[in-house]
């Protein structure tokens, strides 16, 4: 008798189980691609270093002082989670785009200052409002107008390969596809013209700023 209670206990409760191990897999997931990203970045940094260095001892100390204590500095505010991840890899990225040892030193010092400064803007106001922003998106409170072009292409997807698609799901994946977009375009941004961002933040216009300007970005 207990056994056959049992197992009607645990099909009530069989999509409460099934939910928390999705999350234990997406967590192990989530942590796993943060070690990645921290060490790609780092092995970003160390390749432009010995890259300078090779140029030039000044241009080497000029990483060291200006991006790598901030980068030391940002990496200990991050965590394990889907926007920290990101921000993470779009650091590497502007990175290995951006900072070319070989340019000239006036274009080299200018990269690194910008880089730098828009980094501070990351460590002391932005890295919380991407954080808020991402969650608004991702859980339906705030819907940037990029929003519905990700969820015509999704769907018109989904019902290609399923005449019934779970429509739910599908609204869910294109909000996370807006929310990642919104994070790429406005860390990418901030990266490039970190003055313009500083005087968002000033105005007090940051977070409608990303909503409406830089998630609608392509």
């Amino acid at each position: 008798m207990k056994d056959k209670e049992d197992k009607e206990l645990y099909k009530e409760f069989e999509p409460l189980f099934e939910a928390i191990r999705e999350a234990q897999y997406k967590g192990h997931d989530i942590f796993r691609e943060y070690q990645i990203r921290l060490y790609r970045l780092y092995e970003a940094i160390e390749e432009k270093d010995r890259r300078a260095e090779k140029l030039s001892s000044e241009k080497s100390e000029k990483l060291k002082e200006l991006v790598i204590p901030k980068i030391k500095k940002l990496i200990k505010l991050t965590r394990p989670n889907e926007v920290d991840n990101r921000i993470l890899e779009l650091i590497k990225d502007y990175i290995e785009l951006n900072i070319q040892p070989e340019d000239p030193e006036p274009d080299y010092v200018n990269t690194l200052q910008k880089l730098s400064n828009g980094l501070d803007l990351l460590l002391n106001n932005i890295h919380y409002d991407l954080q808020y922003m991402y969650l608004q998106i991702l859980h339906g409170k705030l819907t940037p107008q990029s929003f519905y072009q990700y969820f015509k292409d999704i769907r018109e997807f989904a019902y290609k390969i399923d005449p019934n698609p779970n429509e739910e799901r599908i609204e869910f994946v294109a909000r996370r596809a807006t929310a990642e977009h919104c994070i790429t375009e406005t860390v990418y941004d901030l990266f490039k013209n970190p003055d313009k961002h500083q005087q968002l933040i000033e105005e007090g216009k940051y977070r409608e700023a990303i909503l409406n300007e830089f998630c609608n970005k392509y």
